[in-house]
């Protein structure tokens, strides 16, 4: 028991890992998610980099870092010889090459940081996407999935395909403010043969809010699962990416409107069961993306790390920014082993943060591992009692 007591009572335990700018011609503003690879953590920065001519101002960057902190380095600096400029996604990764968009490609690199390939290049007007800024692409298998947030039919924006390689591009989609949405952002959910994603604004109602959707790999039976309320009891334009447990899917909204009020929800994948699960009353609502580990939804806000359980119960402050350690969290956390991971846009040298939390052990583990060796430990008491009775 007093071990099960001492586990819960301990701390999260934060670090700052890496402060941007910190080194010569290192990136500034980190947007998007790091992924990680085995101990190797890779993100972008949307400016900075060897060839900036200052340290606020450049295309951007790709780097690396240890989990522990150690090795940092930049494997690609974006501006030169015409391969993008301003990734504000996350990057995505099948065995040793990484997969993410710029301001206007895809492209693809190896975790070295040699064979950089453009794969795309968004040309805009109804048969292309344009302005791929904020989105993230969704890899299965050989095929790329991802979202621009203009170009298209009505230059409201586009979900695409493509393959890893670079051939087969194609739109899915072409969306259109007034029935479905428009300018989608983030990370497509994959779920089976089902795509899921939303759209910061636009829809088929009045509010112009944004949507939730749903739609097959294949481009057909596309449906607006919901409609953001634009009210002081709904939040509206919606940023970030959607996770899934089971049924249920979760998202965060920043709180960009007129009430002020920013929210975490969750709505099943049918449509129905809207729920707001946490409410701010000022701005500082969810950054981007929920992380979900067991039962339990991590997140950032506008200048905290959180916690919470998937009912919107157990809001817990794990960390919160004081600028020096940096501010403007970005996007999502990721975890490795019982370690959060994240970036900060800003703060730090005041060109962002990597930084790490390692929370404790859940006391109900720690208490079931001790109930398994209690239990264990009076078998074998058990037994060799019988074993001494025996003639």
């Amino acid at each position: 028991m007093f071990l099960v007591l001492a586990a819960s009572g301990q701390a999260a335990t934060f670090r700052v890992l890496h402060e941007f700018g910190g080194v010569a011609g290192d990136g500034f503003y980190p947007h998007g998610s790091l992924i990680a690879i085995g101990s190797t953590l890779y993100g972008m920065t949307s400016a900075g980099g060897p060839d900036a001519s200052s340290s606020f101002i450049g295309s951007g960057t790709i780097f690396q870092i240890g989990t522990d902190g150690s090795n940092y380095s930049i494997l690609h600096a974006f501006g030169t010889n015409h391969d993008g400029i301003d990734p504000e996604g996350s990057l995505v990764a099948s065995g040793s090459t990484l997969y993410g968009t710029t301001l206007n490609d895809v492209f693809a690199i190896g975790t070295d940081g040699t064979g950089f390939n453009v794969l795309h290049t968004f040309a805009g007007g109804s048969s292309d996407g344009q302005s791929a800024l904020y989105s993230t692409p969704t890899l299965s298998g050989s095929t790329l999935y991802g979202v621009t947030s203009l170009g298209g039919t009505s230059n409201q924006g586009t979900l695409f395909q493509i393959g890893t390689d670079g051939t087969g591009f194609s739109l899915l989609h072409s969306f259109n403010a007034t029935t479905d949405g428009e300018n989608p952002i983030g990370a497509p959910l994959l779920s089976g043969s089902v795509l899921y994603g939303m759209t910061q604004s636009g829809s088929g109602s009045t509010t112009g809010a944004g949507t939730i959707y749903q739609i097959g790999v294949d481009g057909t039976n596309f449906t607006d699962l919901h409609n953001f309320g634009h009210t002081p009891n709904e939040p509206g334009h919606p940023y970030g990416s959607l996770i899934q447990n089971g049924s249920a899917l979760f998202g965060m909204d920043p709180g960009i409107n007129q009430f002020g009020n920013n929210s975490l929800f969750t709505v099943n994948t049918n449509g129905t069961g809207f729920t707001l699960l946490h409410t701010y009353t000022s701005f500082g609502g969810g950054a981007g993306s929920f992380l979900l580990s067991g039962t339990t939804l991590y997140g950032m806000s506008g200048n905290a790390v959180f916690e919470m359980n998937l009912d919107g119960s157990g809001y817990t402050t794990l960390h919160t920014f004081t600028g020096a350690d940096g501010a403007g969290p970005a996007d999502a956390l990721i975890m490795v082993g019982n370690t959060l991971y994240g970036m900060t846009t800003t703060g730090g040298n005041d060109g962002g943060t990597i930084f790490s939390i390692t929370v404790p052990e859940p006391s109900s583990l720690l208490l079931g591992t001790l109930g398994t060796l209690a239990l264990a430990g009076y078998a074998l008491r058990k037994k060799r009692a019988a074993n001494r009775l025996r003639p």
